[in-house]
């Protein structure tokens, strides 16, 4: 299952300062995407978040198990 949703952070705000030294073993910030691998509710989870030019936040999660224990 994936959901998709849209913020508008309190700014100003730049995802690319911000994530830009993010990058680990969990994490990598890589032609303006940030892709977080984490577990939720036992299940993997994979998140992908970027910016676009009005300074909305784009975030995409996609899980692997349960959604509703992953969400919580």
């Amino acid at each position: 299952m994936a959901l998709e949703t849209t913020l508008l952070p309190r700014g100003p705000y730049s995802l690319e300062l911000s994530a830009r030294r993010a990058s680990d073993a969990t994490r990598l910030y890589r032609d303006g995407y940030l892709t977080v691998v984490f577990e939720a509710g036992g299940a993997p989870v994979l998140a992908r978040v970027w910016q676009w030019r009005d300074a909305q936040i784009g975030l995409r999660v996609e899980t692997c198990g349960d959604e509703t224990e992953a969400l919580d």
